[in-house]
């Protein structure tokens, strides 16, 4: 009993936290990219380094550039030379690598296109469909998003070099760190939204966007 007590407490060997800094417009992207730059090292400095766990993120933010994201994060590049994932689904990631601030965490950066499934491509209505149908407080960004880590992130060929991931949100804010637990409830962002979000008339539908 006392063995399996410390497995449940211990995380898995290797994990990889992914983060999606997307957003469309200039208002909504210059929000993103604050967000990125004053947030993301709260997440480093007390929860993802303290656990262990690497973080990916990806940047597409209108008017703002990985370059911007690499000063205002004060990364430090581990190679110069890019590295290019084959995804499970026949396309490719090229990510950048880095060390956070403190030196202790590993980063990757990757600029990126989020793709939309076949019936949104073949009709660009249905973006507008969607958003109306789940609530105009749900804003397309924010649908989109949730759609893209509920199926499209399992394809990503840099997962197959981890044991898990996780998702976290840009505008997750981390005080202090966590030493109680190793992976506090809160850490995945606000529980009680997503409660309601499953409640929603949205997610009666939302099943057959993915």
């Amino acid at each position: 009993q006392i063995g399996k007590e410390r497995v449940l407490q211990s995380a898995p060997r290797t994990g990889l936290a992914i983060e999606l800094a997307r957003a469309t417009g200039e208002g909504n992207s210059r929000m993103q990219y604050n967000l990125v730059c004053n947030l993301v090292p709260t997440q480093q400095a007390y929860f993802l380094e303290p656990q262990g766990i690497d973080l990916l993120v990806l940047i597409e933010l209108e008017g703002y550039t990985m370059d911007m994201v690499i000063s205002c994060l004060k990364l430090t590049r581990i190679s110069d030379t890019p590295h290019t994932w084959y995804n499970l689904d026949g396309t490719n990631l090229t990510t950048h690598k880095f060390r956070s601030e403190s030196g202790r965490g590993l980063v990757y950066l990757a600029e990126y296109t989020m793709p939309y499934p076949d019936y949104i491509q073949r009709n660009k209505t249905y973006l507008h469909d969607i958003k109306v149908g789940c609530g105009e407080d749900w804003p397309t960004d924010y649908v989109q998003g949730t759609r893209y880590y509920s199926g499209e992130v399992f394809q990503l060929g840099i997962l197959q070099g981890y044991d898990y991931w996780l998702k976290i949100d840009t505008d997750i804010r981390y005080p202090a760190r966590h030493e109680n637990s190793r992976f506090p409830v809160r850490s995945y962002g606000r529980t009680s939204r997503r409660r309601q979000f499953s409640r929603h008339r949205c997610s009666q539908s939302f099943g057959r966007l993915c």
